[in-house]
């Protein structure tokens, strides 16, 4: 699977075939994993890091959060490359302010 690059994360190793010859419980339904709900039309997203469940309601107030977040990546990437040091650049864009608070969250 690493070889192929194939998008797949999991916890552990199940058996069970790629050739529909494993069980179906239920479709569109709410499901638990951990302490975590996911219900239909949630997004799931994951990646080496992680998994992220957004409850479809709020998809779009988290899009705009990614969006500005992916804008203050580059802003800091590219004080770095002209030679700012990368703590200097994260404070100076303001990264870890709380978005719901007029206050930065950086502590010194």
């Amino acid at each position: 699977m690493r070889k192929l690059r194939f998008p797949v994360y999991g916890k552990g190793i199940i058996q069970q075939s790629v050739r529909g010859r494993c069980a179906f419980g239920r479709l569109n339904v709410k499901v638990h994993l951990g302490s975590v709900s996911v219900r239909p039309s949630d997004l799931v997203m994951g990646d080496v890091n992680g998994i992220v469940v957004v409850p479809q309601k709020k998809t779009f107030e988290i899009l705009q959060l990614a969006r500005q977040s992916a804008q203050t990546d580059r802003r800091i990437l590219k004080s770095i490359a002209r030679g700012m040091n990368p703590v200097r650049a994260h404070h100076r864009a303001n990264y870890e302010r709380d978005p719901d608070s007029s206050e930065s969250t950086h502590r010194t």
